[in-house]
């Protein structure tokens, strides 16, 4: 707990000691930092060279393996302890002070930290007692080695500003390490020889206010020290003294490192003590903020006591551990004492005890692949209705994190069990909710274990697959799924990737047909901004492909050039792309793989449509429009042909007053399944008029009734639904004339020019209409009619309905204004 305990002196010291003599390496290595390579070379000289050469060797590693420990933590260090050893066993001449100093304090820490853990009770009691031996030997050694320094100081001369830093060191450590002799046994003398080595480093001569020097506990050193004096008075009870020197601890000028560690040495005591009560009040004040291992040990401590006061503590620790989230500890604590102090909680109650059901489980199963052995399973299905109940719990929503760790242990013991589909769905809905790269992983892992896959669990394998990819494009795990499952990211990256691939790579066959599979999938699912990008890069990637495998003499080979090749034709033809040439040259190449015995039956529609849209963008429209005509007569219902028509009709279909065979057939296909409600919805309606107007021309011309009772019944449709429209009105105008019905027709026509501007050509059309057909009942109305409207158009207008109405005003015998 102590192991920043002047180290910042002591490397201090030990960096301003001539560490090197007159080696370049030495040097190099030195300056670069590299302190084990440099203690590596330094321990190869040693065997080498003269006796003298070798004691030098020896001093200066001694130095560096002193530097070193210094700026150890303690926990790790044993070999480098062994390597220490071992120098001044075989050379007793690098005895250093620093390296004794610091192997001592390596010791110390080493025995430091297994005090502490039993006093956690992370450890047993004889665990701590081997150590206890140790501790003995290391603080006599310290208690040698400060004798020392303090002669030196008392009687040389020479005691130097590094003799006092050393001589400081010695006595922090000597002084702590008594302490901890005495606390491990309650030994009340040792307690008091302890304070009185800590008084000396305030400037005492015994542990007592008046004696010390309060001021220094500003510094580090001497709050450290107050504070060791503390904990000794504490374990020496003697009316209640420590309390005073704890009040001192918390004065404003303490230094913050101690003073902050106060609520914590606090509750130490009073558990030294058996003062629970006073504990209690620690744990329950709202101003104080203690740590999750403070929380242990009032925890584990209380458990054992066993008194009424103490589990109460304990009750209450345990509570501030699960509040943390500190189910960790927890976890550690019931499994060493039960579950008696969790019961009450729903939630870590059953966490806890699914964990450990879990991890039992996991330990028997010593692998990581779901189990097919029956007890195995029971076990695992054992934690999952433990982790189950957990998280059904109603106070589970307080422990959102810990809900997570839950959730995820559920997922792990499904998979174990072979439940892998309920592990997938655990795993992915944990994954998608926290973004949990880990979690995500698991539910494409228990996914590809799933067997046989049901097309639920293939939509949830893609949708883990898209989402992992995504939120993780740049890790390896995602490089791994783009090989493993291309289909499902299709993003640019994959394809830029595969692209760059030189013709020389061995792969570069199969990652091209890769690439142009991925390219076609991204094709269908692009957005149109960036169709023609897509599409073209497409088309070059696949045409070589196709040209190579037609001319392979495999079977499988050709069958594939033509599945590329209708595809290639799809994205070729369309208007964002229009790569005509290559669409021309897979024509041919179809034609070719047919006459070369690959069967293309099941294709020939496609391939009659596709060649039909060459035709048109190649402006060969008279050869489309036949193909097409000849296309739809053969196959009227096939799905091609109707693709074709729609095409067609587009390119060809122009809203004038000339007759128009191609425009009528194709009309005529296009509307020859469509009911009479959908022939005026927006998708027919310009088609359906389109048509009616060249059935009218058609019978105009040839007085087919049957093109007459076509036009009459499309008329219909559309005036009911748009009233209003002036070429609406005009084609049942003119059906109704063609019928013989005058009177409706000249209704339509007057609707036209109530709703038309006067002297504009629409106008001029429905008044000379008017007039024409007034004329065929009453010619005398028609010619009064005619006479106003030439005492007020003179000129009868402008455009090709002024002269109709003029000419008929004149064959009326009418008295017409001649230009």
């Amino acid at each position: 707990m102590y192991r920043q305990i002047l180290n910042a002196s002591l490397s201090i010291c030990l960096l301003s000691t001539t560490l090197l003599a007159d080696d370049k390496v030495s040097n190099w290595l030195a300056q670069m930092g590299c302190n084990e390579l440099l203690a590596l070379h330094l321990e190869q000289e040693l065997d080498s060279g003269s006796t003298q050469e070798k004691i030098d060797a020896a001093e200066r590693l001694a130095t560096l393996y002193a530097y070193m420990l210094s700026q150890s933590d303690g926990t790790d260090d044993n070999k480098l302890l062994e390597r220490a050893n071992s120098l001044l066993d075989s050379i007793p001449q690098a005895n250093t002070i620093d390296l004794r100093l610091q192997l001592l304090r390596a010791s110390y820490l080493t025995s430091e930290l297994t005090f502490e853990k039993y006093r956690l009770r992370m450890i047993s009691r004889e665990e701590a007692e081997e150590q206890f031996l140790i501790l003995q030997d290391t603080a006599k050694k310290l208690e040698s080695l400060r004798a020392s320094l303090k002669r030196k100081a008392k009687n040389s001369k020479n005691f130097t500003t590094k003799d006092s830093t050393r001589l400081g060191i010695a006595t922090s450590l000597a002084a702590w390490a008594t302490y901890y002799q005495a606390w491990f046994n309650n030994d009340k003398e040792l307690a008091i020889e302890a304070a009185s080595i800590f008084a000396t480093m305030l400037e005492g001569d015994s542990a007592s206010l008046q004696d010390v020097s309060l001021d220094l506990r500003k510094e580090e050193f001497g709050a450290r020290a107050l504070l060791g004096i503390t904990l000794c008075k504490n374990l020496s009870n003697i009316a209640g003294e420590q309390y005073t020197w704890l009040e001192e601890l918390g004065h404003a000028d303490t230094w913050a490192g101690v003073k902050h560690q106060l609520p914590m040495w606090t509750i130490m005591m009073h558990i030294d003590n058996g003062q629970w009560a006073l504990v209690k009040d620690t744990l329950l004040d709202r101003f104080v903020i203690l740590e999750p291992h403070t929380l242990r040990l009032a925890a584990v401590q209380g458990i054992e006591a066993a008194t009424p006061e103490s589990k109460e503590v304990a009750a209450i620790a345990i509570g501030k551990l699960i509040e943390d989230s500190e189910l960790g500890i927890v976890s550690q604590i019931i499994e060493k004492h039960g579950h008696e102090p969790i019961e009450a909680n729903a939630f870590v109650s059953n966490y806890l005890k699914g964990e450990l059901a879990y991890r039992s489980a996991k330990e028997s199963l010593g692998g990581d692949m779901p189990s097919d052995n029956p007890e195995l399973i029971e076990k695992f299905i054992n934690a999952q209705e433990l982790l189950s109940a957990a998280l059904s719990a109603q106070n589970a929503n307080d422990f959102p994190s810990v809900k997570d760790d839950c959730s995820y242990l559920l997922g792990l013991s499904q998979f174990f069990s072979n439940s892998c589909s309920d592990s997938a769905r655990t795993f992915y809905e944990l994954g998608k909710r926290t973004t949990s790269e880990k979690a995500l992983w698991m539910a494409i892992v228990a996914l590809q274990h799933l067997t046989p896959q049901t097309p639920n669990s293939i939509v949830l394998l893609n949708d883990a697959v898209q989402l992992y990819s995504t939120l993780w494009p740049n890790s390896q795990k995602t490089t791994q799924l783009k090989l493993q499952f291309p289909s499902q990211i299709a993003d640019s990256s994959t394809i830029e990737e595969l692209l760059t691939i030189p013709p020389s790579d061995s792969n570069y066959a199969n990652v091209r047909r890769k690439a142009s599979r991925l390219l076609y999938q991204q094709w269908s699912n692009t957005k149109p901004l960036e169709r023609t990008d897509i599409g073209n890069t497409y088309v070059g990637v696949v045409l070589p492909i196709i040209i190579e495998d037609s001319k392979s003499s495999e079977v499988e080979h050709q069958q594939n050039a033509l599945v590329r090749s209708l595809r290639l034709l799809e994205v070729a033809l369309h208007r964002d792309v229009k790569r005509n040439v290559a669409a021309a040259q897979v024509l041919d190449i179809i034609k070719a793989l047919s006459k070369g015995g690959v069967d293309t039956t099941q294709f020939e529609n496609e391939i009659t449509y596709r060649t039909i849209l060459l035709l048109f963008e190649e402006e060969s429209q008279e050869a489309a429009i036949a193909k097409t005509l000849d296309f739809l007569t053969q196959h009227p219902t096939d799905v091609w042909a109707n693709h074709a028509s729609v095409y067609a009709w587009n390119k060809v279909a122009i809203d004038n007053d000339v007759l128009n065979e191609t425009i009528l057939e194709l009309g005529l296909f296009l509307l020859k399944d469509i009911d009479d409600e959908s022939l005026s919805e927006h998708q027919y309606v310009n088609v359906t008029k389109l048509v009616s107007k060249q059935l009218l021309m058609q019978y105009d011309s040839t007085h087919d009734p049957e093109l007459l009772t076509q036009a009459h019944s499309y008329a219909k449709v559309l005036l009911q639904a748009y009233p209003n429209s002036h070429d609406i009105l005009k084609i049942n105008a003119q059906v109704e004339h063609f019928l013989g019905n005058n009177e409706a027709s000249e209704n339509h026509w007057n609707t036209i020019l109530d709703a038309s501007a006067k002297g504009s050509e629409q106008w001029l059309e429905a008044k000379y209409n008017i007039a024409f057909l007034l004329s065929k009942s009453d010619i005398d109305k028609a010619n009064t009619m005619l006479n106003q409207f030439a005492a007020l158009y003179p000129n009868y207008g402008v455009g090709t309905f002024s002269t109709k109405l003029r000419e008929l005003h004149r064959s009326l015998g009418g008295s017409p204004n001649d230009p």
